[in-house]
């Protein structure tokens, strides 16, 4: 889009211009000659109301005028998804929202022609992907991502790369020797790699600082052990489990200091947010807890799964809670049916999970945290007043 978005009628109203001159990448389900065409309002308006139903589906609902009606079945159309010419599009919505324009900078948003998703799921998101930026698809399987550069890129820009290819190695240390051989440019490095490479603070060891570069990039991922509150019911127990809890040796050797101690899911930076005290793990008080518990010394589970760190945190945790004298017992799955036992309620005692915000702005996590909301892609949710998760 032209601009970063026109807000009207008391930010109620969200005018966009379309950039003149923009092409989809070239794709035999355009007409031939050019097998291209422009991007229009109108593609806008398809793609999204195309997610309505979809994962793209919770950045609108109940905000969107004519979305909640489309949702149930009860219109043909979102109204508040206009086209006012093909290169303006309108958004408007049920009330003010400043921050609105961050809820479109969304993963899950993305403009794209019917003629590709017309194509059918065998092929649509496949071996055929159209957008507009400098790299097009040409080949894609479970492992591997090949990319070339796009000759037609709307905004030249200077660069000597030809081809982009990404490639999936889930072995972390079959990742590293690939690196070290130069057989990959570019990677994540993993946590537990970072002592490898990084010396105290955030440098490189100087036998690679002349052979590699190195960057960072701020995320917003919160990691916690979550009650059920069902089986758990003993308050004093509850918050025994909570003192006996330490994140400094989590965030010092699992994560090697690529962390902070989070004491809430909000993000610290949020404007007008006032963080509570932190809660650190205090081992004496948590066993003067367990005392004013009903705690028999029956065996807890802790719920597990195999991704971001769960089981090495689990281990970690199941020690921590076993010194003061709570007895745990890890119970590993994969993180599908992880997050299936937790939605719907069947999780044990305890379980380890994360929370990892995909807006652009701290403010809108409030908006994920409402009953109509559900389902969406989001780790907390409360329901008519029940903790579901």
């Amino acid at each position: 889009m032209q601009n970063p978005g026109k807000a009207i009628d008391d930010f109620k109203t969200w005018r966009f211009k379309i950039r003149d001159g923009i092409n989809f990448h070239k794709a035999e389900c355009f007409p031939v000659p050019n097998n291209t065409r422009n991007v229009t309002a109108y593609d806008v308006v398809y793609s999204y109301t195309r997610f309505a139903g979809a994962l793209g589906s919770f950045i609108f609902t109940g905000l969107v005028e004519g979305f909640d009606t489309y949702i149930a079945k009860k219109s043909k159309e979102i109204s508040g998804f206009r086209a006012l010419n093909e290169h303006t599009f309108e958004i408007r919505l049920t009330k003010s929202e400043p921050a609105f324009l961050y809820r479109l900078t969304s993963p899950f948003l993305s403009i794209m022609p019917k003629e590709a998703v017309d194509l059918g799921i065998e092929r649509f998101g496949k071996d055929v992907a159209i957008g507009t930026g400098p790299f097009c698809l040409v080949n894609r399987t479970d492992t591997e991502v090949e990319l070339k550069r796009n000759p037609d890129y709307w905004r030249p820009l200077a660069g000597n790369i030809e081809k982009v290819f990404f490639r999936v190695i889930k072995n972390p240390q079959f990742c590293i020797a690939e690196f070290e051989k130069g057989n990959l440019d570019i990677i994540l490095l993993p946590t537990n790699m970072i002592p490898y490479f990084i010396a105290a603070g955030t440098q490189l060891k100087d036998k690679y600082a002349e052979k590699y570069a190195i960057t960072f990039q701020p995320t917003y991922n919160v990691h916690f052990i979550g009650i059920n509150n069902k089986l758990v019911n003993d308050v004093h127990l509850r918050k025994a489990i909570a003192l006996a809890i330490d994140p400094d040796p989590i965030i010092d050797t699992i994560l090697n200091g690529a962390a902070i101690h989070a004491n809430s899911i909000v993000y610290p930076g949020m404007l007008g947010y006032q963080s509570p005290l932190f809660l650190t793990g205090d081992p004496k008080r948590a066993q003067e807890e367990l005392k004013k518990s009903n705690y028999s010394g029956k065996n807890m589970k802790l719920l597990i799964h195999d991704a971001s760190n769960s089981e090495t945190i689990g281990q970690v945790i199941q020690s921590q809670l076993t010194k003061i004298g709570i007895n745990v017992t890890l119970e590993k799955v994969d993180f599908n049916t992880a997050m299936s036992q937790v939605f719907t309620g069947n999780t044990p005692e305890l379980f380890s999970m994360f929370f990892e915000c995909i807006y652009g702005a701290p403010e809108l996590l409030f908006d994920v945290y409402r009953s109509e909301k559900i389902p969406s892609p989001n780790v907390v949710a409360y329901k008519i007043r029940e903790l579901i998760v």
